[in-house]
């Protein structure tokens, strides 16, 4: 009988030494994915010395910068902003709203707010290099200008937020224009489906956890995380659309031209002038990306087949203005500049985003469309 306890109890304590040596190695592994995650971070700093940036010396703080910037707050119906930063290069209030350095609100001027996702928002530039500053500087200083782009936002979330602010009243008084930049964060690439946005998934994930309170107590924590990471990484759970169908591409197409009618008839009723921008991206057009390709082409999100299939919506986009009798309204209201910036070198920094002088060619283009000043 004693030597069967005996059995049993180095039994015992070999299974406890081995779940042990699992968490410690699973948390040793989860730390290292962590620091090589902040590696990733200085690598992808490394941009600074495109091409592109050759004449700015701001570029390496900013990225920098960004590489630093925190997390972003949960806000209902809109679903995130990002949190508060000062820096020397990029600057956010605690709205979450990227600040236009060096525009004095005037209310006697007219204003102008700027939607749409992290290009918009201007993720590659400093604060004096946004679309929404560059208009202001190239007009003069004669507009008010309000950046409310925001990083991953399909055109619906801008929609949403854009009416919560008026709704709060932190529009006053209201804009005379909108202007709405849309096109790259509206594809089935990396969503669960049609107005959706890109943290569902998550989101979903932690909805659907049982027992917290009781899981902190649980042993083997890291080697359930880590289990869930694997498991996340070889049998994703649909975040992920690589190869999108027609009919995902005619839905995310209708989904972008009903958000756009939306935003028109809504704006319409306050006498807010509207404008929406098809925007240009590294797989539509002719785009030249030697500068990418010779120096870190692993930037780029997605492969050549990936990036054609998840924009071949925009094909649709063009075909439904011109054959769907709902938006016809819109025509008048739209701005293709997917083919603006063709051919010219050391524009893109990635797959969407722009440095400093591709910025600078789609305001001159909104700026011809708009028949103002350049």
């Amino acid at each position: 009988m004693n030597k069967i306890i005996k059995i049993l109890s180095i039994n015992i304590l070999i299974l406890i030494g081995l779940l042990i040596f699992v968490e410690f190695s699973s948390m040793l592994i989860l730390n290292i994915e962590i620091a090589t995650n902040s590696l990733r971070k200085v690598e992808y700093g490394k941009l600074a010395k495109l091409p592109n940036y050759e004449d700015h010396d701001w570029a390496k703080t900013y990225f920098q910068e960004y590489n630093s910037l925190g997390g972003a707050d949960y806000q209902s119906y809109y679903g995130w902003r990002r949190l508060e930063f000062h820096g020397e290069t990029i600057n956010i209030d605690s709205a979450g709203i990227r600040r236009t350095t060096g525009t004095a609100l005037d209310e006697a001027k007219p204003k102008v707010v700027f939607l749409g996702g992290s290009t918009m928002w201007g993720a590659g530039v400093n604060d004096e290099n946004t679309i929404p500053l560059l208009f202001h500087r190239k007009t003069d200083g004669a507009y008010n200008v309000i950046n409310y782009g925001e990083t991953s936002y399909t055109a619906y979330q801008s929609f949403i937020f854009l009416q919560t602010q008026i709704i709060k009243g932190k529009l006053r008084p209201l804009p005379d224009l909108i202007i709405s930049y849309d096109g790259v964060n509206n594809t089935s690439l990396e969503r669960i489906g049609s107005f959706t946005h890109f943290r569902e998934g998550q989101i979903n994930q932690l909805l659907q956890r049982q027992n917290l309170e009781r899981e902190e107590y649980l042993s083997m924590i890291y080697t359930k995380k880590l289990i869930g990471k694997v498991k996340q990484k070889y049998f994703p759970t649909a975040l992920l659309i690589a190869t999108p169908t027609e009919e995902q591409s005619m839905q995310s197409a209708i989904e972008l031209l009903d958000t756009w009618l939306l935003m028109k008839t809504y704006l319409t009723v306050l006498n807010i002038d509207f404008y929406c921008v098809l925007q240009p991206n590294a797989f539509v057009g002719k785009p030249s990306l030697d500068n990418i390709n010779n120096f870190y082409k692993s930037l780029m999100r997605y492969s050549a087949k990936e990036g054609a299939l998840g924009y071949k919506y925009y094909e649709y986009v063009r075909l439904l203005l011109e054959t769907e009798r709902k938006y016809f309204t819109l025509k008048e209201n739209f701005i293709d500049m997917t083919n603006v910036l063709d051919d010219i070198p050391n524009l893109y920094i990635d797959f969407c985003h722009l440095s400093p002088n591709g910025n600078e060619i789609v305001v001159n283009n909104l700026l011809k469309h708009l028949n103002l000043k350049k």
